[in-house]
């Protein structure tokens, strides 16, 4: 939820009231407005004018009918004012009072004195107003604010404030102002500024995109039939903007037929500027029925999406002069100026204020005048649509070349269907696979954002759809425009499963070049006269290139020059002198193409869907997978033109040397001859080299971002054709006997066929799926393009493998690729899925990297998915890893051709989530595969019941959690969504807390011996509901009712634990939450060989709430626990308790994690392992320095992982823990213990490790004063240094008086209390404090007025203060403070010895915090912050103050919600 400045972050509390100014009709209003229509004339006019619905008592029978207010003298109140009337302008007034404005129509305002307010009909005015008069009562009043002086309402409405305690009297009137007083109007609107650097200001933008010129006022339209009008000259009144009067469609509202693009609603002509120019304000116009005139119309414009819009209203005059307000739906806008008479378009903008304008959603014009206007069109209506498509993939049986072929086809067309969509748009596909093959579909080119598993690649982002079987795609096209394409990426099924995917821009953006007349998508694809899976897998068996392609098509046709084709030609009708966009798409299996079309140029307008600086051109050159549009325009005299298609192919081997043509022909034109147009050489490798190096992107062009200068990661990889042995009982056709293969730094890329990679980097199965290991640089440096090292067996071999590379999250990453000539040279394209990348250089030869980098372009380089790698050279590309999943990479090319199938091997790309697989291995055209899903949802059950356990030689029942304890552990990776179940079936009301970060407003409660039942630590970002302390974030769960707790984990790792919020239920109600790095990622530590979680509890022989009542009602502490435990298991030096013991097997020399938690209710405690050191990793869920050490000192709540190395002689050693005890009391002075036995080791005596004494204070306070973080690592932030809140807060026990009919135990007659700065928290029983807050309905459960500082300032720490009355005496309260959203907070928790003197440990709810200093005695404010740690502070979420010392935290109140501070009282 969020906290806003106007709530609960303001820095002072003010009472509100709400006058609402209305209208009254003594009539139906139905009728007024219906009979105003009928006759084409003004309504009746109202009957009164209301405050909060009451007229007032200056109306007849009224007396009764009067809103009152009651103030109290001296203090000030905020008074919410809003114009609820029709029509009506008002003046609104309280006697002998002034008021401060300080908002309009939610918007702060520079403080403004007033003692009159003016307000239009929708606006709003808050106001300051402070009783600072004479006890007794005043009307506030208001009345018409009319400047046109016809029939208007002249009565006055009233209301009543009546000071407390004053004697009655009658009220005293304020004089109200004429009601055509337009000078004081004016003088209140033009007065009011922004408040500059409030809360939601921001600049006034200072470029305009659009501009209009609107005048407004009266105007007439014809009667309608048989209708008698009374307005002037028997017509009928309408509102008129620029002649136009808008009429509501009524067969369907405005924005239905705008999101379904359906027809016949409205248009989008309104105009920008009046029809006529004229002397708007000269009331000699009046009624001039050549300018009075105005059409009623349903006309809309249509603003650039973020474009600035600057609007001159202008008043006419046409029937009488009058004050207009103006009403913009869905925008803010700042009032530049106002004036009277014709606004001139010199001297005007000279009034603007530019530096802080009121800001409104409602504005009157001036009678007779003007207002300037200006906003950003930042809030779009619902431009995005749903697009949805049936894909059913069939074999179909075509003609061509003169024979049948069978192939697969989407809906029984060659090319499928084409994808229309708008930017934003989302895209739902229903795949249908009814052909006899395994299939998944690809969008090439689409990012993919959030949305991994709708990429395609088989074994990579999802596993095939099986024949006969269905599956969905949906994703999101978000940045990107143009043109891209879908095809199949399952074997070779792409040479005719594939079409074209059309992104336009965002509904109501455009092009960043001339509208074309038309557009045509051109797909440029080859034929076999074969099954093309049959001949795929024949090139796999015999390890040689498959067959050639038999033809080339353009748009599923061959075209006239092959043979049985002659009516098998792409035609394309074009009207002379108009230019049309071409959309051309190479869905070639291997092919680069060229392309031309006869005796025209085109122009390069965008690549792979992304703008570039306009090139002019005759020849297109386009790699497998590539999409180009080019502006064509129809200029050449009436005849018709070839188009037509080659290959370019750089090796020089057997290729595909037919041409394919389709036809344009001009309308009109005779039949002709068509001429045909000079093609390339099929090796011009020069023209294809200028052709890709020319283009350039178009700077600050749709989604265009400038070139990221500083690289992270630096890749330089080898690609090109390799070799493979040939399979078991195969002949290969290949050099030397062996098998082609494509081969990426000496790696051929195999998919896995058990999972996909994305499922098992999802699940966590990666063994034998894929590994991590994919070299970033060659194996070998050698002569990469000298052709005297082809099929050289040192350098040319290739091992199959499945290989990735990690790439951090957000990490610039560049590339080299290297074009080898191990088995000939030839041009390869590489595509990446899931990004786009900019392409800086491209050369021949070997790259240098002295030379190299002085050819980047790094100021406008081309942008695409797919770049072609020249023969025998080198291209570099640059992208940034922003869009985290397995992204696979593959070549494209000849390669295909040579042994290699195009898409079951192929060199990949991938990488995923957080720290990215980038996998690169190569195969016959680098593909690539998009985004990762890295978190998941864990969901448990909790049934919480009653149980009965045998311990300590007795039976007691006990509240927990699925029958054991401890609870279950819950084992999570950070990023993923967790949904807890909780059935409550004991006979106790039930919260439980997640010891992780929550969020709402910032609290500060004391719990009196108190507990918590929530995920304790978890931050609860945007969950604060979640968080589960009773009656703070939620009402308890009641007996036999359900709860279901869901929240995200987001930036913590380590441990943390979940346990009960409600009584003493947490003393076994509780658990582990271990929550691991984010899959992919790795502990910032050697990774350990187990991991186990320690959790130090304590146990009672009675029931545990019986306890907790009986302490609470006779006001002294508890019984103290009867034994200590250790997961649950008291251990063997307890009676009854030689079985009752934790035992942990581990093995000689490995590493274990211990996940050490203090689940006990209040004890400190050490902790101990025989004969062993550990060394600290983390504390409460954050990294520290390694910290070795053999004894752990741990507060309840507190968390602490260890690294355990099993280095000892084979053996069994006692862990053992045992009370830390600074008050001397009574306490549990008994010792837990439980077994580490090492693997193999011959049955013997544990050895006991020696434990501190009880209370060894300096061994306490040097351990956690020892610890500090680990600085730069996982989730680390520095120390911020400013302070923005600073509080001084005392804890410790403090006496309250014994409760009615009680005789309590504690000194002196009273009862114990938790007390931090004397006040002790008391929960609220009616409401939780987060709903009370939520609803505002805070009254009697909470104020805000926690004191920041002790009441008294007193030797704190002075025993001789134990007992002092004056001091000791806490309030029971329900207190909170508010802390400023995104402020730096610093608190001194000061420890007292009031009732002696005890370690208090303090936990902070959905917050960590940094540990300053600690010290012992009084805080001192001058010496104190010269003991600062603000390099790498320990940072925990609870911390223990020590006894008779102090402990300065500090953070950042950047989790808004309601949390609260709890201090856990120790015995």
């Amino acid at each position: 939820m969020r906290v806003t400045h106007s709530s609960f972050m303001s820095s002072i509390n003010l009472p509100t009231t709400l006058p609402f100014i209305g209208e009254w009709w003594n009539t139906s209003v139905y009728n007024v407005e219906n009979q105003a229509l009928s006759y084409g004339g003004e309504p009746n006019i109202l009957n009164a004018f209301t405050i909060n619905g009451q007229p007032g008592d200056l109306y007849s029978c009224s007396s009764e009918g009067t809103y009152k207010v009651k103030v109290v003298q001296g203090e000030t109140y905020l008074l919410r004012i809003i114009n609820a009337a029709m029509n009506t302008q008002l003046f609104f007034k309280i006697a002998n009072h002034t008021m401060t404005v300080v908002a309009v129509d939610t918007c702060y305002t520079s403080p403004m004195v007033t003692d009159t307010i003016v307000i239009a009909p929708g606006q709003t005015v808050d106001a300051l107003l402070t009783a600072d008069q004479q006890l007794a009562s005043y009307y506030m009043a208001a009345h018409a604010y009319d400047s046109v002086g016809a029939l208007y309402d002249s009565t006055n409405t009233t209301g009543i404030i009546l000071y407390e305690n004053s004697t009655s009297s009658t009220p005293l009137m304020p004089t109200l102002p004429d009601f055509d007083d337009t000078s004081l109007a004016f003088q209140f609107y033009s007065n009011l500024t922004s408040l500059m650097s409030g809360p939601y200001w921001e600049p006034v933008p200072l470029t305009i995109v659009k501009h209009m010129f609107v005048t407004e006022g009266l105007g007439l339209v014809p009667c309608e039939s048989n209708a008698t009008c009374k307005g002037p000259s028997g017509l009928a009144f309408a509102a008129s903007m620029n002649n136009e009067s808008f009429e509501i469609p009524t067969k369907l509202s405005m924005l239905q037929p705008f999101f379904y693009n359906i027809s016949g609603i409205y248009t989008t002509d309104f105009p920008s500027d009046p029809p006529l120019v004229f002397d708007y304000t000269n009331s000699s116009n009046s009624l001039n029925t050549s300018l009075v005139m105005t059409t009623k119309s349903t006309r809309a414009t249509m603003m650039k999406y973020n474009s600035t819009v600057q609007i001159v209203f202008q008043n006419t005059a046409f029937v009488g002069k009058e004050n207009h307000p103006i009403h913009l739906h869905g925008f803010n806008f700042y009032v530049l100026a106002q004036g009277f008479g014709n606004y001139d378009s010199v001297t005007g903008p000279e009034l603007f204020n530019l530096v802080n304008p009121q800001k409104r959603n409602t504005i009157g014009v001036p009678v007779g005048g003007w207002a300037v206007i200006r906003f950003v069109a930042n809030n779009p209506m619902a431009s995005a649509e749903i697009v949805e498509h049936s894909f059913y993939v069939q074999n179909i049986t075509m003609n061509r070349l003169c024979k049948q072929q069978v192939i697969n086809a989407v809906n029984g067309s060659l090319p499928g269907p084409t994808i229309q969509v708008h930017e934003g748009d989302t895209v739902i596909i229903h795949v249908f696979n009814k052909c006899p093959y395994n299939l998944t579909i690809h969008w090439h080119g689409i990012f993919q954002l959030h949305s991994a598993w709708a990429d395609g690649p088989e074994y990579v982002t999802q596993c095939p759809i099986l024949p006969g079987n269905k599956y969905t795609y949906k994703f999101t096209i978000t940045g990107q425009e143009g043109t891209l394409w879908w095809h199949a990426h399952a074997q070779w099924l792409r040479s005719t499963v594939h079409g074209a995917l059309i992104i336009r821009p965002r509904k109501g953006y455009t092009y960043p070049f001339p509208k074309p007349f038309e557009e045509f998508p051109i797909l440029l694809g080859e034929w076999w006269n074969a099954n093309i899976i049959e001949i795929e897998e024949q090139a796999l068996a015999d390890g040689r290139g498959p067959n050639i392609s038999n033809a080339f098509t353009i748009n599923g046709w061959l075209g006239d020059l092959y043979n049985c084709s002659s009516t098998g030609t792409y035609k394309l009708k074009v009207v002379r002198g108009e230019t049309y966009l071409l959309r051309i798409i190479n869905v070639a299996l291997n092919n680069e193409l060229f392309f031309k079309i006869a005796n025209h140029t085109m122009t390069v307008v965008a690549v792979d869907a992304c703008y570039t600086n306009p090139m002019v051109t005759n020849t297109i050159v386009i790699g497998p997978g590539q999409t180009i549009d080019v502006l064509l325009t129809a200029d050449q005299p009436l005849a018709s033109y070839y188009m037509a298609a080659h290959s370019y192919d750089s090796l020089g081997m057997a290729y595909d040397k037919t041409t394919t043509r389709g036809i344009i022909m001009y309308e009109n034109a005779s039949l002709s001859i068509s001429p045909m147009p000079d093609l390339p050489a099929f090796n011009d490798t020069p023209t294809a080299f200028e052709f890709f190096s020319s283009l350039t992107s178009l700077v600050n062009g749709p989604h265009w971002a400038p070139v990221p200068l500083k690289v992270d990661e630096h890749m330089f990889v080898t690609e090109g054709l390799g070799m493979v042995p040939c399979g078991a009982n195969n002949t290969c056709g290949a050099p030397l006997g062996l098998q082609f293969a494509a081969s990426m730094n000496n790696e051929s890329f195999e998919l896995p066929t058990k999972l996909s990679m994305l499922e098992a980097f999802y699940y966590n199965l990666t063994a034998g799926i894929y590994t991590a290991d994919f070299p970033k640089y060659p194996p070998v440096v050698f002569d990469y393009t000298n052709t005297s090292n082809a099929l050289n067996t040192a350098l040319i071999m290739t091992p199959r493998s499945t290989k990735v590379t990690k790439l951090k999250y957000n990490s610039t990453v560049q590339i080299v690729f290297q074009n080898t000539a191990l088995v000939g040279k030839q041009s390869h394209p590489i595509h990446l899925h899931g990004f786009n990348f900019y392409v800086l250089a491209q050369g021949f030869g070997n790259y240098d990297p002295v030379t190299g980098p002085k050819m980047f372009n790094l100021v406008n380089p081309q942008i695409r998915n797919t770049v072609g790698v020249p023969v025998g050279g080198w291209t570099i590309i640059r992208f940034t890893a922003n869009n985290p999943g397995v992204s696979r990479r593959r070549q494209l090319g000849a390669a295909a051709r040579d042994g290699v199938r195009s898409e079951k091997v192929v060199s990949d790309f991938a990488y995923m989530a957080h720290p990215m697989l980038l996998l690169l291995a190569f195969a016959l055209a680098l593909l690539a595969y998009s985004s990762v899903a890295s978190a998941e949802i864990v969901e448990h059950s909790f049934h919480v019941q009653d149980l009965s356990m045998s311990r300590l030689c007795k039976q007691q029942i006990i509240t927990i959690v699925n029958g054991s304890l401890p609870g279950p552990t819950i084992l999570v990776h950070e990023g993923d969504t967790l949904i807890i179940h909780v059935f409550n079936k004991s006979p106790y009301n039930l919260t439980i807390h997640w010891s992780v970060l929550p969020l709402p407003h910032f609290s500060i409660t004391r719990t009196p011996l108190s507990v918590h039942n929530i995920t304790h630590g978890i931050f609860q970002l945007h969950s604060v509901w979640a968080d589960g302390p009773e009656y703070v974030t939620q009402c308890p769960i009641l007996p036999g009712n359900k709860y279901t707790y869901r929240f995200t984990i987001t930036g913590q790792e380590g441990t943390l634990w979940w346990h009960a919020h409600a009584q003493w239920l947490r003393a076994t109600v509780h658990g582990a939450l271990i929550i691991r790095p984010r899959k992919g990622y790795s502990y910032p530590f050697p990774k350990p060989f187990e991991e186990f979680p320690i959790l130090l509890g304590e146990w009672w022989n009675a029931n545990i709430i019986e306890i907790e009542e009986q302490a609470l009602a006779d006001g002294h502490g508890p019984n103290i626990s009867n034994a200590f435990t250790i997961n649950g298991w008291p251990g063997d030096l307890y009676n009854c308790s030689s079985t009752g013991t934790y035992k942990l097997k581990v093995v000689q020399g490995e590493t274990y994690l211990l996940r050490i938690i203090n689940v006990a209710l209040y004890s400190e405690l050490f902790f101990k392992i025989a004969n062993h050191k550990m060394t600290i990793v983390a504390v409460d869920a954050c990294y520290t320095n390694p910290m070795v050490t053999d004894i752990i000192v741990i507060s309840p709540g507190q968390t602490i992982d260890v690294l355990l190395t099993a280095n000892q002689p084979l053996a069994s050693y006692y862990m053992a823990a045992h009370c830390y005890d600074s008050l001397g009391d009574a306490y549990d002075a008994t010792t837990t213990t439980g077994i580490i036995t090492y693997e193999n080791a011959t049955p013997s005596s544990p050895l006991m490790p020696n434990l501190p004494a009880v209370d060894d204070t300096s061994a306490a306070f040097e351990f956690f004063s020892s610890l500090t973080s680990l600085v730069n690592g996982p989730h680390w932030a520095p120390v911020p240094l400013k302070i923005d809140e600073q509080m001084l807060v005392t804890e410790g026990l403090g006496l309250v008086p014994c409760g009615a009919n009680n005789t309590c135990g504690a000194p002196l007659g009273l009862a114990f209390a938790a007390s931090m700065n004397n006040e002790s928290f008391e929960l609220p029983t009616k409401l939780s404090m987060l709903e009370a807050f939520y609803y505002n309905l805070t009254a009697g459960i909470y104020t805000t007025d926690f004191p920041k500082y002790p009441p008294v300032v007193f030797d704190y720490t002075s025993l001789s203060n134990n007992l002092n009355k004056a001091l000791v005496m806490t309030s029971r309260s329900t207190k909170v403070t508010k802390l400023k959203y995104n402020s730096t907070v610093q608190i001194v928790f000061q420890n007292t010895a009031l009732v002696g003197q005890q370690s208090h440990p303090i936990h902070l709810h959905g917050f960590n915090f940094y540990v300053l200093a600690q010290g012992f005695g009084n805080y001192d404010p001058v010496r104190g912050p010269k003991m600062f740690n603000l390099v790498n502070p320990q940072i925990r979420n609870t911390i223990g103050v020590p006894v008779g010392g102090w402990t300065v935290i500090r953070f950042t109140a950047n989790n808004p919600g309601m949390f609260s501070l709890l201090y856990l009282l120790a015995r």
